[in-house]
């Protein structure tokens, strides 16, 4: 996701396999239910210059590299919220338990169901997911950014700050 010079958002990735269709189907998303048109617009333009994404480097980018043969993470201004967590904890989290923790929201689906609905030809389902898949990434960066933290769940069922920088 990244977010344009006018405050509307362009929809760049889904860390799941289905992923390329994804691209396809979220770019021009809406903004999330209740938030306003100008969500992205306090961006500042190396912000907004930047792909924004969970796991983009390791996975999103690979497969489209595959497609195109361009190495986008040397071609890209990139943020993966994922490798970011990953530095701070040394450990990972998923996009949905950051964003259960931190929003209050869940994903819709996973992967797997995704790419059973491509089997099944019900992309409407798969555009569904991979645009609330988008909604998610880009209100927990705004957040994160916001705030300067986002929150997960311990070991111990505790709710913990985890600061950062985006």
């Amino acid at each position: 996701w990244t977010g344009n010079r006018d405050g509307s958002s362009e929809n760049r990735g889904s860390r799941r396999p289905a992923m390329l269709l994804c691209l396809l189907l979220a770019a021009g998303a809406a903004p999330a239910a209740g938030a306003p048109p100008s969500a992205g617009a306090d961006l500042d333009r190396e912000a907004r210059q930047t792909v924004v994404g969970f796991n983009i480097a390791r996975f999103d980018y690979k497969v489209l590299s595959g497609y195109t043969g361009v190495d986008y993470r040397r071609t890209l201004s990139t943020l993966d919220l994922l490798d970011e967590v990953h530095k701070k904890l040394g450990f990972r989290l998923s996009l949905d338990h950051l964003a259960s923790a931190t929003l209050g929201v869940s994903k819709s689906a996973d992967g797997l169901q995704s790419l059973e609905w491509v089997k099944q030809g019900r992309l409407d389902l798969v555009e569904e997911y991979c645009r609330h898949d988008v909604e998610i990434l880009r209100d927990l960066y705004l957040f994160g950014r916001r705030m300067g933290h986002v929150i997960y769940v311990d070991r111990d069922d505790r709710k913990v700050k985890l600061p950062v920088e985006w």
